[in-house]
């Protein structure tokens, strides 16, 4: 049963001025594209990281104004390389679809419509508590975290939308929809699936894609043996009849 609930008031308008607000820095500034520090996650979470970056790569591939990311560095203050998020998956609208080191927010001027966090021993409980005053303040509409293991999330899949009022609305369920992507979100048996909300249709993870398309080869070759099949016997059939022509004849 899902549950809904407001939390995460929306940063007071002087924090929004210092994500928001363009900062003289000077040129030479370096903004880094990885930490210094690699965290260590588990295969849950590569998986469903994975998954989520090219199936919303793919649904946004034909859109020249729709940037998708997966583990990037958005850089909100300018001059300061310390003010940095990399959420698991960004979507963001009205910018161009071509690849970047990270993502400036105050040269962009675009706030992602939709984030996805995974949840890992090292981010909980941060996931759903700071992390959503921080993308609130933001000002992204939603917002999805997903618990791979079921461990500190039950159900494993809350959705935080942004209301009119500029709190976050809390939502939690085993399946969610993504108004901004036309998309809904689903854990299912451990691993979190993505629909179309328009067909109903999922979309496949890799083995699943590879399963397919062998069992479509095996279909082909299949069909491909029985036409033979019967092009054999449709010969021999043939051949046949004519044996039994000439048999007439000679009687």
């Amino acid at each position: 049963m899902s549950t809904s609930s407001r939390v995460a008031r929306r940063a007071a308008p002087s924090d929004l001025d210092i994500i928001r607000g363009p900062v003289t820095a000077p040129d030479e500034i370096v903004y880094p594209e990885e930490d210094e520090e690699r965290v260590g996650e588990s295969d849950w979470h590569m998986i469903a990281l994975a998954y989520l970056v090219s199936v919303l790569k793919q649904v946004f591939a034909a859109a020249r104004d729709v940037f998708v990311a997966g583990d990037m560095f958005l850089y909100y203050e300018e001059g300061n390389i310390h003010a940095r998020v990399a959420p698991d998956v960004m979507v963001i609208r009205g910018v161009p679809n071509h690849p970047r080191p990270s993502y400036k927010l105050f040269e962009e001027r675009q706030v992602p419509c939709c984030v996805v966090e995974i949840v890992s021993p090292s981010s909980w409980p941060e996931d759903v508590e700071s992390k959503c005053d921080f993308y609130a303040g933001l000002g992204v509409r939603e917002y999805f975290v997903f618990d791979s293991t079921g461990e500190h999330l039950d159900p494993p899949l809350v959705r935080f939308r942004l209301t009119d009022g500029g709190d976050y609305a809390r939502t939690d369920g085993p399946s969610l929809e993504s108004a901004e992507l036309g998309l809904r979100f689903a854990a299912e048996d451990g691993r979190i699936r993505v629909y179309d909300l328009a067909t109903g249709a999922p979309y496949m993870y890799y083995e699943e894609e590879r399963a397919a398309r062998e069992d479509e080869r095996a279909a082909r070759h299949a069909a491909e043996q029985a036409r033979r099949e019967a092009e054999a016997e449709i010969a021999r059939l043939r051949d046949e009849v004519e044996r039994l022509k000439g048999n007439r004849g000679q009687g």
